[in-house]
């Protein structure tokens, strides 16, 4: 840039007063430089503005995709952050294992629980040892929260019960631990003709020396959720897409095209009055027979072993393969949608009521993570 100074010093001049000082050879040099010049600089500005164009498209570009990334990974961070309250391994279910296999865990002894090695586990408890470190872990948790009284009366109360399986069914040969995801081809074998494995909801799997199985699904409390099933599997694939292409259009419409964080609570309360999806949910609903389905489901009518629940009070036979499926009743439920002082809940769901002879569950239809890609799921409660 140095030579061109000369130049730009000469520019401040008028034309007649270089053409006075130098020749007018000497001048039709400098005014050619000069526009050379100009064009040159002209052509490296627009080289640049065209470079910050590109620059700008990309970060947006790059913007938007972290955007859309962030749709799919937000469930994850979310239930990272949440580890502790959407536990996936409750210890409840390893010291049910080792209360069936040996039945020598009392008040004294509890907290030995935490100290018991891998391979120290009693032969009968199929677990792996990933799994086994996570149930260790969570028991760990609860005894820093203080929670050794619940365990106590959990394991007090389980003792008392589970002498029920020995009577019934005679000398216990395995247990399985499943943990989130099963890894045993033994329970595969034995779920090989369940059509929905969501219905398999057994958190271990019980072989009795008659080689006869059962299931046992463990629930923290009696208020805990009895099953939870995804509504679009109740759905023909082109009113799924029929669903979506209303949920996308309210989205949309209102100005939430995609999922974003910090907009998260705006985006729940679209859903907190009547609207377009929950319109189109109610229609579907009504062709369909989900209160029949639901209830296959809860009494694990189309699984080939019995399927028993400990809430934490009570153990307890779920199934039941003689419903009269006239005595099954499944409907919209409008007082479900008021607090008990009357005001109406804050909240993106819809509610029903499912009833079987006396037994009423309320039924709440409610999104499971992010709504811009998820769907909700019927959560079922006992009453």
């Amino acid at each position: 840039m140095k030579s061109l100074i000369p130049i730009n010093a000469m520019k401040r001049m008028s034309e007649k007063s270089i053409r006075t000082i130098c020749s007018n050879a000497i001048s039709k040099v400098i005014f050619k430089i000069e526009k050379i010049t100009e064009r040159r600089l002209l052509k490296e500005k627009k080289q640049i503005e065209n470079e910050l164009r590109k620059l700008q498209k990309k970060r947006e570009k790059q913007r938007e995709c972290e955007e859309r990334s962030m749709m799919f990974t937000f469930d994850k961070v979310s239930n990272d952050e949440k580890k502790r309250k959407k536990c996936e391994h409750p210890c409840s279910e390893l010291i049910c294992a080792l209360i069936l296999s040996k039945n020598n865990i009392n008040i004294d002894n509890i907290e030995c629980i935490k100290y018991i090695q891998y391979e120290e586990v009693d032969t009968k408890i199929k677990v792996s040892k990933e799994d086994y470190e996570l149930y260790i872990e969570d028991f760990k948790e609860r005894l820093e929260n203080k929670e050794m009284q619940q365990l106590i009366n959990f394991i007090t109360i389980f003792k008392q019960q589970h002498v029920l399986f020995q009577e019934k069914y005679g000398l216990i040969k395995d247990i399985y631990l499943t943990g989130k995801t099963n890894t045993f081809s033994e329970i595969n074998i034995l779920n090989v003709n369940v059509v929905d494995k969501k219905d398999a909801k057994g958190d271990l799997y019980i072989c009795f020396e008659t080689n006869e199985w059962i299931g046992l699904s463990i629930k923290a409390g009696e208020n805990a959720t009895k099953s939870n099933y995804s509504i679009i599997k109740y759905f023909d694939n082109d009113i799924v897409k029929e669903c979506q292409t209303t949920k996308s259009e309210y989205l949309i419409n209102n100005g939430f095209p995609i999922f974003k964080k910090e907009e998260r609570d705006q985006v729940n309360a679209l859903f907190y009055e009547d609207n377009p999806v929950f319109t189109k949910f109610r229609e579907e609903t009504s062709k369909v027979n989900i209160g029949r389905q639901l209830v296959d489901s809860l009494y694990g009518v189309n699984l080939p072993y019995n399927l028993y629940e400990f809430n934490g009070s009570e153990l307890s036979l779920l199934t039941n393969r003689n419903i009269d499926y006239n005595n099954v009743s499944f409907e919209e439920w409008l007082p479900y949608y008021f607090k008990n002082n009357g005001e109406k809940r804050k909240a993106a769901k819809m509610f029903f009521k499912l009833q079987y002879n006396d037994i009423v569950y309320r039924v709440e239809l409610r999104w499971k993570g992010v709504i811009h890609t998820a769907w909700p799921q019927f959560q079922i409660h006992s009453i």
